[in-house]
């Protein structure tokens, strides 16, 4: 068998692979296709990239004449590309962690399988997309994958700023986008039953967190956290966030404990709901200044099986400001509220319980949300609130230390006004929540309740052509009871 190669830099990209990555949008074999021009540049800071290595690559092909000698190709047929790839990361110990997350076959497996699942089980017209960038090419080996999809800076797309944080135009834009996202999904899970919508995307309940990201909140992020409540002269704080964890014990189990609260509004959730993982396309208002008015969510690479309120939890913690949260909060909620219930309704979505869904018992699980909320937004500081030549750099990673990239990250969070209003922001949301660490995370049930065990694998053909070490068993257990 003859396996194609995947390119993992720009030098490994050669025309064929261009060919066959854009054959699909001529609706022809790659061999039938002419590369007229085609250039690579760095595709985003590395920095923008934890996971992987972007290139943008703009491409001229053409559809080939018959005459086995053509050279020109079609001009009738020309069309141009400007595409983002995101390739294997060059760091060997940066690839093992990529490959051990897998997080290219979960990315592409929502860009692809879910995407097409969650439109074809919508019954009426015009179908409803979840707002992601256009996928034009995957591919998944044991080695290597890659992905490729639209440039969105090409066509106007650019991220807000880090370490503002988002204003109410850009929060409404993510809630309404991510609100869409877990319709879709909901719509799908109740017209094919809940196991087989888990089934058809084992790719992303496989679980994404290891030993590792443990290590990272529980010795690293939260007693960083701690050191810098104590440096603002804040008790408070302080008291606080050490009754929180001597009650825990482990912040990244209580973590995970939130993750894994499913209940009737469970979904393939986006996971990973921080500033960069969002672009947004702008435009000139009557005072000519540019206003957001359409947003993109990137980065599915930990999608993952969890309630609908985790992400929205996680939205408003880690990119809105206190100031716009305290002003706009239950705005925002609303605002989520009422997209997904009326995208639920345009997609005639069968769901019994709909009615008694009513706003009050929305907010009664976002009661549980917000601690998870802080807990991930905790975790995500440091990169929030770093200068770019700051972040972490896991192409240097030396050993299997992963967490040794945060060690400081109280700096960090300490450097400058603009991180210490964020810091403080964020800490004092989390003192006006209410929290029971002897709670379990409750959230709505299905009036019929649901408990299974699912059994599955997941397969990958080795470049040799043995698969034989490549099969992969899982088992997991679901229940709509909490936790």
């Amino acid at each position: 068998m003859d396996f194609p190669m995947i390119p993992t830099s720009a030098e490994t990209v050669t025309q064929d692979w261009i060919a066959r990555v854009v054959a699909d949008e001529f609706k022809t074999e790659p061999t039938n296709l002419l590369i007229k021009n085609w250039n690579i540049t760095a595709g985003a800071l590395r920095t923008d990239g934890f996971m992987s290595r972007m290139q943008r690559i703009s491409v001229t092909a053409r559809r080939k004449k018959m005459d086995a000698n053509d050279t020109e190709g079609d001009p009738k047929s020309e069309q141009k590309f400007s595409l983002l790839a995101k390739l294997y990361p060059p760091g060997e110990l940066h690839k093992k962690l990529v490959r051990k997350m897998r997080v290219f076959e979960r990315e592409i497996h929502v860009l692809h399988d879910y995407t097409n699942l969650v439109l074809e089980q919508q019954v009426v017209e015009p179908k409803i997309r979840p707002s992601f960038a256009k996928l034009f090419f995957q591919e998944i080996g044991l080695e290597a994958s890659c992905l490729v999809m639209e440039d969105l800076k090409e066509i106007g797309f650019r991220m807000n700023d880090k370490r503002l944080g988002m204003d109410l135009a850009h929060a409404t834009l993510c809630v309404r986008a991510e609100a869409v996202h877990a319709a879709t999904g909901f719509n799908a899970k109740q017209r094919m039953g809940i196991e087989q919508y888990l089934l058809r995307n084992a790719p992303l309940v496989v679980e994404v967190y290891d030993k590792n990201f443990g290590q990272i909140m529980d010795v690293q992020i939260f007693p960083g956290t701690i050191a810098f409540a104590k440096s603002q002269n804040r008790p408070d704080l302080v008291q606080r966030l050490e009754d929180y964890v001597k009650k825990v014990k482990s912040p990244f189990a209580r973590f995970m404990a939130g993750v894994l609260r499913f209940g009737e509004l469970a979904v393939m959730s986006h996971g990973d709901c921080w500033n960069n993982n969002y672009m947004f396309r702008y435009e000139k208002n009557e005072e000519g200044k540019d206003v957001p008015v359409e947003v993109k969510i990137l980065d599915l690479q930990i999608s993952r099986f969890s309630h609908i309120t985790g992400d929205l939890a996680s939205v408003l913690l880690a990119n809105v400001p206190n100031k716009v949260r305290e002003n706009c909060l239950n705005h925002l909620l609303l605002e989520y509220y009422v997209t997904f219930m009326s995208t639920v309704e345009k997609m005639e979505t069968p769901w019994p319980n709909r009615a008694a869904y009513t706003f009050d018992a929305f907010l009664k699980d976002m009661e549980s949300a917000w601690e998870m909320g802080f807990l991930i937004s905790s975790w995500l500081l440091p990169m929030i609130l770093s200068n770019d030549e700051e972040l972490p750099n896991f192409d240097d990673i030396k050993d299997d230390r992963v967490e040794d990239l945060f060690e400081d990250h109280v700096d960090k969070m300490s450097r400058g006004d603009q991180a210490h209003k964020s810091s403080v922001d964020l800490f004092q949301r989390f003192t006006s929540v209410k929290l029971d660490p002897d709670a379990n995370f409750a959230v709505t049930e299905n009036p019929k309740h649901w408990n299974f065990k699912l059994n599955f694998k997941i397969q990958y053909i080795h470049p040799t052509g043995d698969s034989a070490a490549s099969i992969i068993l899982f088992t997991r257990k679901f229940s709509s009871s909490n936790p």
